[in-house]
């Protein structure tokens, strides 16, 4: 979809008028972002094929990221991680090699969200995570299930530094993962929603943005955006009031 016909979506799933600004501001800026870490981009794109990853849906998105992780000042910390959706594991071993100090705990049932049934993108995902991550195996937790699971489990309450939230990508799912994940979030923590713009779904009210619109409209005022385009990055500034 082009810039215009985002804007429109965006416009359809009722994001809020900071998010509009942000999404031209950045699209504007978004030329001069990826050639300034082109190198490192063409670094990872290597790094998935000497390694045998089968999708690469992560390697674009590495300017943001490294433009999001220097502008929140979260090089060279003992981060505390979570990652919801890991697949085959590229964007953990890109986090665990840029962040050297973090932790990061992967939770996933490694077998495929929707728009994977009826497909081998699925097939053997999990071996494939396993064997990628395994360099970095002492700072890496694994959590096989759905994040339903994990929020509702003993483990959920520990304070997080960063979350990206990639899982299932239906809009009851997400919203869940948001409010589940953003209660937990420090304040300063970062938060990452990727397919912000992903439109799998015929019904609109089904996909990522209307739930990530919506969440944004129950935290007002207690965050702060640092990215809007395909992928969402905001910080939280504050926690609720009582």
């Amino acid at each position: 979809m082009s810039a215009l016909g985002n804007a429109f979506y965006l416009v359809k799933t009722r994001a809020p008028v900071g998010v509009l600004l942000r999404y031209v501001r950045d699209q504007l800026a978004r030329p001069f972002v990826k050639k300034r870490h082109a190198a490192l981009v063409a670094e990872v794109k290597a790094f998935a094929r000497r390694e045998g990853f089968r999708q690469d849906w992560f390697s674009s998105n590495v300017p943001v990221w490294m433009e999001i992780f220097e502008q929140c000042g979260l090089r060279g910390r003992a981060l505390q991680a979570l990652e919801i959706g890991s697949f085959e594991g590229l964007s953990a071993c890109f986090f665990l090699q840029q962040m050297p100090e973090a932790r990061l705990i992967c939770v996933d049932t490694w077998e495929g969200s929707d728009e994977h049934v009826s497909t081998s993108a699925s097939a053997g995902i999990e071996a494939a995570f396993d064997r990628h991550v395994a360099p970095w195996s002492a700072r890496v937790e694994k959590q096989k299930g759905t994040s339903f699971a994990y929020f509702s489990g003993p483990l959920a309450g520990r304070p997080l530094d960063f979350l990206y939230v990639d899982g299932s990508h239906h809009s009851e799912d997400v919203m869940m993962d948001a409010l589940k994940g953003f209660a937990v979030l420090k304040v300063g923590g970062l938060m990452v929603f990727d397919d912000y713009l992903w439109s799998y779904y015929p019904r609109t009210a089904e996909n990522p943005a209307v739930a990530v619109n919506g969440f944004l409209r129950i935290i007002s005022g207690r965050y702060r955006l640092v990215h809007v385009g395909y992928q969402l990055a905001l910080v939280k500034t504050g926690e609720r009031s009582h």
